[in-house]
């Protein structure tokens, strides 16, 4: 089976793309990707989330030219997409459909996020699995259940930041942790986590015991 091309681009934001310089760059490949660093939406759809920064928007008429680039598969995972709010998620999920452009790493909940996107070429199929780790955390999908039918958002990529410090700087640091207050508000919080759990399973053993 003959190898499948791809022609791998930056991040598009909202605005008419009127150069074909790139275009010949796309349209020469089996798959032109590009991070959709935007939301497609109209006026009435979704409204800004809480944050700060800029609030990207495309019109979905605009979609005809990212295909006349020669764009025909986008990520949608980064801190763009979901700036409005979970209505806003859903239109750009129906405009990017109606449009015919495959995507990956946002969903109507957790398990479409994850999942890859497919597009089919004239040599064969290519997938796509998208995910970022740098988002707003009201943006991420939420995996549904049997009574919540989910989230909508991006697919989040989890991490963990250590920090590695000699034994002076820790002393320093928890000093300035009692001068703050910072030990007794994690003692207090302890001890209320505690009490919570211990009702939780006094109610447990009543219920139990009826």
């Amino acid at each position: 089976m003959p190898a499948i091309s791809c022609s791998l681009g930056g991040s598009l934001f909202s605005g008419k793309i009127a150069s074909s310089d790139f275009a010949d760059f796309f349209r020469s490949a089996d798959v032109g990707f590009a991070n959709f660093e935007t939301s497609v939406r109209e006026y009435d759809e979704g409204c800004p989330s809480i944050g700060v920064g800029t609030f990207m928007t495309t019109e979905p008429k605009l979609l005809e030219d990212i295909k006349w680039l020669g764009i025909n598969m986008v990520s949608c995972a980064n801190n763009q997409v979901a700036n409005y709010g979970e209505e806003g998620v859903l239109a750009n999920i129906r405009h990017l459909d109606a449009y015919g452009i495959a995507y990956a790493g946002m969903g109507r909940n957790l398990r479409e996020a994850r999942s890859p996107g497919y597009l089919d070429t004239p040599r064969g199929r290519f997938a796509l699995i998208a995910a970022t780790s740098f988002f707003n955390e009201w943006h991420q999908a939420v995996e549904q259940r049997p009574d919540y039918k989910g989230k909508p958002g991006i697919n989040p990529l989890g991490f963990q930041t250590s920090y590695i410090v000699d034994s002076q700087t820790m002393n320093e640091l928890r000093r300035a942790g009692r001068a703050l207050g910072f030990e007794a508000a994690k003692e207090r919080t302890e001890i209320l986590v505690f009490l919570v759990l211990r009702r939780r399973e006094l109610t447990a053993r009543r219920s139990i015991a009826f």
